[in-house]
């Protein structure tokens, strides 16, 4: 009847934003199950991340230790500018990084999972989350590449040339693919959008 399909169409419309705390067992369930695979990823990305900060800190704070020891102050102070001009670079890309991952992938991939089990076709969704996927862990590798580079690199003169086109390619292409991931995820969200809308039509035939 007419009121059985706006029952369910309204049903479909009150699962889709509903609240995480929603009283569906289910709905429950899944979300919860995607949240621990989000934060076993957010946690192995954590331990490698630490892994090469911590080797990168150990270099650069021995460098800090030469500035210190330094007599000629003007020539500590250049060196001081040079050592936390390169850790503010990889600074700022990690805090993107993880921004991207703890809120938008994490709430893409639930409201994916909750759409999905309501019916909707998430093939479309879930593909741009793959290369949103894609694009965070290539981000990850060469913040990792530019964390060696900077760490090795010594204080006392100014980047040679060759480094100074790698670190500024590096720079270059982890904004590019970080930029590439949130619209990859920005179009996941309107596929989702799309596809919900498509099943409340659906759910009117």
């Amino acid at each position: 009847s007419v009121l059985m399909v706006m029952a369910l169409a309204l049903i479909i419309t009150n699962q889709a934003f509903a609240e995480e705390n929603t009283n569906s067992t289910t709905g429950v369930n899944v979300q919860t199950q995607v949240r621990l695979e989000m934060d076993q990823e957010k946690e192995a990305y954590k331990m490698e991340r630490d892994t090469i900060k911590e080797e990168a800190k150990i270099k650069i704070e021995a460098l800090k230790a030469k500035m210190g020891e330094e007599k000629n102050k003007a020539k500590a102070t250049l060196w001081g500018l040079r050592i936390n001009s390169r850790e503010k670079v990889l600074n700022g890309f990690e805090k993107a990084l993880e921004n991207i991952i703890n809120n938008n992938l994490s709430r893409v991939k639930e409201y994916t999972t909750r759409l999905e089990g309501m019916g909707v076709d998430t093939t479309v969704a879930k593909t741009y989350t793959a290369t949103a996927d894609a694009k965070l862990a290539e981000a990850k590798t060469k913040i990792g590449e530019a964390y060696t580079l900077i760490s090795n690199l010594s204080v006392e003169k100014d980047l040679a040339l060759a480094d100074k086109t790698k670190l500024k390619t590096l720079s270059m292409e982890i904004q590019q693919l970080l930029k590439d991931a949130r619209n990859s995820l920005n179009m996941a969200v309107k596929s989702l959008k799309e596809g919900l809308k498509a099943k409340r039509e659906e759910m009117k035939t």
